[in-house]
Parts: structure tokens; sequence; C-alpha cells
């Protein structure tokens, strides 16, 4: 009988979600990436990305946001999976290491399961996480969020009319916009919230809204028609109610919804041909358009806020559009312009200062800069960093190239534009630190030294010695050299007492 020793031989490196939060302090700004069954925590340095922990996941993410309680000056992140259960994870300074602060499931006994694609989404107070995992049913996750921590309420499901839901979101309307007041609570003045962060960047919560919780839908008719609806989740008396405004008719290949911060408010409809601005009571239309200003058409996988009024948007073929909004005499006008062509996104992440992380699903990921030319006119686009992605991967042969009896892994890689062939090859290897040339070597040596350690006075231990490899002796035809490392990047000559610099030597090992 034979038996198969398997092993992962390659970590998963296809990146799905991303965001920025303060999860590891509250001085540091971390890129947290999602990567099938893995996630991944950088530090955002001046230099680019800095990694800091590296963990495997039981599950494949659906959602991903950070957000903070009340009295925290770190973030937690909250992780939904697509097998219907979600946990609350922080990271401790003092391991290292992430720590599972709440836990729970998302499964129904009954219903039928979603065909196009789970969503999943969360209002911009961080107290409402929401989910489209049934037919007909959305799903109502609070949390209570305070200084002794978030405290997770049982999840409610809530009926609504569609089945086929394409996207959904949360919004925020202008002043002057739709106001609700639930049972028990005296009547408010305008709706007015403060300004939320994007889906990729981390939010305060002090766990209650000051406005009532606005869900827009985007949903497909039986005639393949789709609309916009919007509905108000009345929390407590667990209902939802007609919202303030809808729209019959909307572009028939729009697919995504992106909500609007105030000022300006209302939410975005994306489509391949329009992107519609609608403010609750108006709507604004405009067409995608390239660098020269002609019209084009565009499907977009990937979105990000770079800050209330400007978005950066990658289609299918990696172009990146930046969309801008404009409020000007309570009217908003939009603009959209080609800005970059980068790999096929699977996610965009606004890190600031001009940097921009594209996650890829179908090839490497990037990390770009965004620079504003001196005679105006839209960003220049320069890379930083690249993050190398083999999936997916669509077949692959185990060949011996170097004819050493040690396959190697040639695999068709990526998709569209950005496939590939790459060569794997699983063994150790050698990253050159440094570099100097010598001639006439004919043997060396490493030397290391020893510093004693105090010895414990409890246990009357004796003293314990550590050893650092510092010295490396080489040998010449006529002389010896000694070479002393005094840190990571600084190498340099050196004496050792009874060692004859002026002969060569034959050998020199450590006693």
């Amino acid at each position: 009988m034979s038996y198969n020793y398997v092993v992962t031989a390659q970590k998963p490196t296809a990146v799905a979600h991303c965001l920025t939060a303060n999860f590891t302090s509250a001085a540091d700004l971390n890129l947290i990436v999602s990567k099938v069954l893995r996630i991944e925590v950088h530090t955002v340095t001046p230099e680019g990305l800095q990694p800091v922990v590296d963990v495997p996941l039981y599950g494949r993410v659906i959602l991903m946001r950070a957000y903070r309680a009340q009295g925290r000056d770190k973030d937690y992140l909250f992780l939904a999976f697509e097998r219907y259960s979600f946990c609350v994870l922080e990271y401790a300074e003092d391991s290292g290491t992430l720590l599972t602060v709440a836990n729970g499931e998302l499964v129904d006994r009954i219903g039928r399961k979603v065909e196009f694609g789970q969503i999943g989404i969360v209002d911009s107070s961080s107290s409402l996480f929401t989910f489209h995992l049934y037919e007909g049913l959305i799903k109502i996750l609070p949390i209570s969020n305070s200084k002794s921590g978030c405290t997770m309420k049982d999840p409610f499901n809530l009926r609504v009319e569609e089945l086929r839901l394409i996207d959904m979101c949360y919004v925020k309307l202008a002043s002057g916009g739709y106001a609700y007041t639930p049972s028990g609570a005296s009547s408010t003045s305008a709706f007015e919230a403060p300004g939320a962060p994007s889906s990729s960047s981390s939010s305060s919560s002090s766990g209650a809204s000051s406005g009532p919780h606005i869900i827009a839908v985007l949903f497909e008719d039986s005639k393949r028609n789709r609309h916009l609806k919007t509905y108000i989740v009345a929390v407590e008396e667990k209902d939802l109610l007609d919202g303030p405004f809808s729209q019959s008719n909307v572009e028939s290949t729009a697919n995504m919804l992106l909500p609007v911060t105030l000022p300006c408010g209302g939410l975005l409809i994306v489509g391949e041909e329009l992107v519609t601005y609608h403010s609750g009571s108006s709507t604004r239309s405009t067409r995608w358009r390239t660098r020269s200003g002609a019209d084009t058409s565009a499907q977009i996988r990937a979105s990000c806020a770079v800050d209330s009024h400007r978005f950066l948007l990658g289609d299918e073929l990696g172009r990146l559009f930046l969309l801008t909004l404009e409020l000007v005499d309570a009217s908003v006008s939009l603009q959209t312009t080609t800005i970059a062509e980068t790999v096929i996104p699977s996610c965009l992440c606004y890190l600031g200062s001009g940097l921009l992380f594209v996650g890829g699903c179908f090839t490497d990921s990037q990390l770009l800069r965004l620079t504003h030319p001196d005679t105006g006119g839209p960003p220049t686009v320069e890379p930083v960093d690249s993050f190398t992605n083999l999936g997916p991967i669509v077949d692959f042969v185990v060949v011996d190239l170097d004819r050493q009896g040690q396959g190697q892994i040639v695999t068709c890689s990526g998709a569209s534009k950005d496939g590939s062939i790459r060569i794997v090859r699983n063994g150790i290897g050698i990253n050159e630190l440094a570099s100097m040339e010598l001639t006439g070597v004919k043997g060396m040596w490493s030397l290391m030294e020893g510093c004693s350690t105090a010895g414990d006075a409890m246990t009357e231990d004796a003293p314990q010695w550590q050893w650092n490899t510092r010295f490396l002796v080489i040998s010449f035809i006529g002389e010896t050299k000694l070479l002393s490392m005094q840190d990571e990047e600084t190498i340099e000559e050196a004496e050792l007492p009874g060692l004859a610099m002026d002969e060569p030597t034959l050998l020199c090992p450590n006693v």
C-alpha cells in the first residue's frame, strides 16, 4: 500500500479584501489583507509596507471591517465567513498575536441560500452588521460598543420582497433629508450624521446612530430589469419600513452601490455605461471617460473612497478611474477620468499620503503612489512595490529543468491580460545581504564571541553564556584578514590578540 504525504507548499497569495485601521497600536496605520484562508497585517511606513503578523483562518471571508469601541484607542477587526460564522479579533501588543474577542453563528435552520453571492455591509457607526445570506431575508447583527468591550446581541432576520439582490449599502442623507422617529423616542429635526470613513478604513463607534439606519438595495426583477429601493431598519421593533426614496429601471448593467458621506450624502449607482449619483431627491449621471475625454464602458470590479468627494475605481481591464463629486449651489456634478492602467483589481485601499494598494486575485498585487502634476490635471501613478500572486492556477506541470532530480512546478497563472507562466521551486532561498570583492581566498572560518549573563540567585545557577557569530577569518596566500560585523549593515576589519595577520591561516575553529 502506498501513502501520500500532503503538505501546503505555498501560502495563499490571492487578495480578496483589504482595509486600513489602527489595529496594532494607536500610532500605527495598518493595512490588513485577507488572502483566502489567511490574514496578513502590515504597517504602513514611508518606505512601504512592513509585515507584522500572518495567521491562518478557518473559513473564507465575505466581510472584513475594522471598528473602534467607545473609550479605546485601537480598532477591533470583524470577520464574517462564507459558512455563516463570524468573529471579532484584536491585536495583543505584549505577545504579538491575534486574540478572539467574540464569535458566533449566522446560520438559519430554514431558508434558501442565495445564488448570486453573499453580501455583507455595515453602517457608518459600526453598530449594525448586515448580511444577505438567504433569499428574501436580511440578517441584522447589532453590536453594543462600550468601554468594557464589544457585546454581540442576538441576530435577527428581516424579510424583503426582492429575491435577487445585486448589492446593498447603508445611506446617509444630507441635512433636510428624511427623518424617522422610533416608538418611545422624541422627534428630532433633520437627519444628520458624523462624517463616516470609507469601507476600507476604521471608524469610531459610540454604539448608537444619530439618525435612522437607511439601507439601499439594488435588485433585479423577473424581467431582468434592475431597480433601486430603500428601507429603514427599525432596530427596536425588528422591522423594515419603507425608505425615503426609490428609483425604477436603473441601468441594466448596474452592479454596485457606493455610499457617499456627508456633506453630499446619498449614493452612487455604478454601471458599465453610466455612474449615477442619487441624493435622495434628485439624480445626476455621467459616462465613463478616458484620459483624452472620450466616452467608454467599464465593468467595475473594485472601488475605494479617497475622501468624501473623490473615489477610485478599477475595472476588469485594469484601468483606474477617478470619480469626483463637486458640490456647487446645493447641486452635485460628476466627473470621471482614466488616470492609469494597473493590474486587474479585486480590491482597492487608499493608504493616505498618495499611496494606493491594489489587491489582485488574477495577478500580482501592487502598491502605487499617486502624485499631482504641477501643471494640473489628473494625478499620475508610479509603482512603489509589487507582491507576488500565483493564483488562479489554470494548469500546471512538474518538470526537472536542471536535470538534478528535483522537480519544479511550471504554472499557468493569472487571467485575461494578466496571464503568465510561473516557475515554482520548493527549497531554501538565499538572499544577498552584502558583497565584497576579494581575490586569492584560501580559507574562511566564522568565530563566535561569547558573553556571560548573571545566574539565578534563588536557584544558585551558574552564569550562562550567550554566543553570537561576529568575526569572519579569511586566509590568503600570504596574509590573514579578520572582518568584524558591527551590525547587520556594517562590516569592518579588526584584530584579535594571538592571531598572526601577516601569515596564512590553516585552521581557525571555535573551541
